[in-house]
């Protein structure tokens, strides 16, 4: 087992940060913090730092063919330009009745984006979407509970992805032609004694590294499902990860704030000594629409 310690990056305090997401073009890191509707970006060359302020909660950021970025909201998916402010929307998935509201999300190697659904009180479930660039939209999954973590392996061939309250981390076959999972099966179980499994990342190698909330702790976990490593953070909240800088080798971590460590909320980094693999971005079409 290999462990590193992560150091704090940004100093921010998030109430709830989630969804890093790289823009490598501009060189720089985009996150959310879900509760109180902001999508924050940082230049870690310069220090330089922005946030938009979203009408509602927000609970991804991806990038768009088009040069912006599209961001999942309580309120449906948003588009936003490159300075992020909102300059669109791409519509309204059926669920989003009011209790429901739209958690992580990724884009697949087509440009499609996938995310999931969720009510926060946990009285009913979500689903998990599939966005299509002609604004076809298809139910994925049905009957999330809390839908996290999405990402590839190197391959493409398989999907991870993570429902928290089941402990797990789920793998599938996944076709990218049609976008349809298959061949169902369980990477690895999380001991609810140590946390809850929540968003995740991978890296050129295959390892999925794997936030744990309430352990303070991020997970690299082997194809086989064998723990390899562990990151700790000076901060008990450890919600996603994802790679970044120029040689794609710096792990970024967002936290929220509550329970015991640090600074909760704050993004931590840690030099992992392995390339990860970059997001893709959403190929999205101006002139398409999804939903009412």
């Amino acid at each position: 087992m290999i462990s590193w310690n992560a150091e704090v990056a940004i100093p921010v305090r998030a109430e709830l940060g989630e969804g890093p997401w790289w823009d490598a073009p501009r060189h720089r890191l985009l996150w959310v913090d879900i509760t109180a509707g902001r999508v924050h970006a940082h230049v870690p060359a310069t220090g330089k730092s922005s946030v938009a302020e979203l009408a509602d909660p927000v609970g991804f950021v991806v990038g768009a063919s088009t040069g912006g970025y599209v961001a999942g909201t309580a309120a449906g998916l948003v588009r936003l330009d490159s300075e992020l402010a909102p300059c669109g929307s791409l519509g309204v998935p059926p669920d989003l009745d009011g209790r429901r509201r739209i958690n992580d999300g990724a884009c697949d190697p087509a440009g499609r984006i996938l995310f999931g659904t969720v009510d926060p009180d946990q009285k009913t479930t979500g689903t998990l979407w599939c966005l299509w660039p002609d604004g076809k939209l298809v139910a994925v999954l049905e009957g999330i509970a809390m839908s996290n973590g999405l990402a590839f392996s190197p391959d493409r061939r398989r999907l991870y992805y993570v429902d928290s309250p089941t402990q797990e981390v789920q793998s599938f076959a996944y076709d990218g032609r049609t976008g349809e999972l298959s061949d169902r099966r369980v990477l690895v179980r999380i001991p609810a004694a140590v946390g809850l499994p929540d968003g995740l990342a991978v890296d050129a190698e295959g390892f999925v590294w794997l936030a744990i909330w309430g352990a303070g702790e991020v997970w690299r976990i082997g194809p086989d499902g064998r723990a390899a490593g562990v990151v700790h953070v000076a901060a008990e909240n450890t919600t996603s990860c994802a790679f970044g800088g120029e040689r794609r080798e710096l792990l970024y971590i967002t936290t929220a704030r509550g329970g015991a460590g640090g600074q909760g909320g704050a993004v931590y980094v840690v030099d992992t000594g392995v390339a990860g693999l970059l997001p893709w971005s959403a190929t999205v079409f101006a002139s398409r629409w999804l939903g009412p």
